[in-house]
């Protein structure tokens, strides 16, 4: 796969480097293209879960038109570290694309209702007027 991702542009970076960062190219840009890829690499359902992540969790990063993930590092001095965490961050969003994280059960326990339903509204505003007020001195 790794041969796959082609880091088509090198521009001068952001970040540390002072009046070096407009001289040396340094920022990695990083293209990768769901429909050029070889299908050893991913399924057509695999392709269709990235795509739909790219597409809800990072809108910036996804061309729609050509079908391609972009991504841009230029944090770093060094171009080699550029290209390492652009590659990472791909990496890792593709990870999370393929292996979302479960769903958490939103269902109130039914002990937890009773015990609300109990107490009542009556019972929080007894609390709020027995507060004694405090003198301001």
């Amino acid at each position: 796969m790794e041969k796959k991702i082609k880091i088509t542009s090198f521009k001068h970076g952001g970040g540390a480097g002072g009046q070096n960062k407009n001289k040396v190219s340094s920022s990695a840009d990083l293209r990768l293209s769901l429909d050029n890829l070889d299908p050893k690499f991913f399924s057509d359902t695999e392709k269709v879960l990235i795509k739909e992540y790219f597409v809800k969790k990072h809108p910036g990063q996804w061309v729609g038109s050509t079908s391609e993930i972009h991504m841009v590092a230029s944090g770093e001095r060094d171009l080699a570290q550029n290209i390492k965490e652009v590659k990472q961050r791909l990496l890792t969003a593709i990870e999370e694309a393929l292996n979302p994280p479960e769903e958490r059960n939103k269902k109130i326990p039914e002990i937890a209702k009773k015990k609300r339903k109990a107490a009542g509204r009556g019972a929080k505003l007894a609390e709020w007027k027995n507060k004694k007020k405090q003198p301001l001195d």
